[in-house]
């Protein structure tokens, strides 16, 4: 169990769950009546919890005009500069 609530009048109820660990989980629900008789599980809802940063993009001066092709100097004042993510 990672969390219990109560519904509103309306029915709607929300929890904060525990920490879970990364990985893949699947979230399921159960309803309990006041005589304490507790519903079948819902159908699962999977999630994928991942905690880690993403790599940080690549960025490149595409107009590099410079003594050489690598010292990101430009004399070209329309800039272009692409971003790409890394492949993961």
């Amino acid at each position: 169990m990672i969390g219990s609530a109560l519904a509103d009048g309306t029915g709607a109820w929300s929890i904060t769950s525990t920490k879970l660990a990364d990985g893949p989980h699947t979230i399921t629900a159960t309803a309990t009546d006041a005589a304490g008789n507790v519903s079948v599980a819902s159908g699962g809802t999977p999630v994928q919890i991942d905690t880690a940063a993403p790599t940080a993009p690549v960025i490149k001066l595409t107009h590099d005009t410079g003594t050489s092709s690598s010292d990101d100097l430009t004399g070209n004042p329309a800039i272009t500069v692409v971003a790409t993510s890394p492949t993961l």
